[in-house]
């Protein structure tokens, strides 16, 4: 027997905005679910549920109608940082090292994380990770 079943797809920010943008773009009478899964599957060439576009165009989502370009154009799900200057001099420090050839390894990198975590003076005050 040969499996059959639809591989999911995630979809992007930028899929996102396009759909929130036609939905705004769309005369009123025109607007309906079943043309934006049309347009949707025409333009990017894979299905949407009602269940997603219903979530898309809910204020979930209303981040996206505020940017004129979506930041992430790769992110396909929203998740937040909870400490974004450790991991933004730790992003940085990996760039370098792998630059230079060199391999860093989760262990490497928990040190280095260390490290980092005590001359940030924005954690002093907090417990460490």
């Amino acid at each position: 027997m040969e499996n059959t079943r639809k591989r999911r797809r995630a979809i992007t920010d930028v899929e996102k905005k396009a759909i929130r943008d036609w939905w705004a773009a769309a005369p009123p009478e025109q607007r309906n679910h079943k043309k934006l899964r049309a347009w949707f599957l025409e333009t990017h060439y894979h299905s949407i549920s009602q269940s997603s576009i219903s979530e898309i165009l809910s204020d979930r989502y209303q981040r996206l109608d505020k940017s004129a370009t979506v930041e992430f154009t790769d992110r396909k799900r929203d998740r937040s940082s909870k400490w974004p200057d450790l991991e933004s001099a730790l992003n940085e420090w990996q760039i370098r090292m792998n630059r230079k050839g060199a391999t860093i390894t989760g262990y490497i990198l928990k040190e280095m994380a260390d490290k980092f975590w005590d001359t940030l003076p924005q954690y002093s005050a907090l417990e460490r990770p």
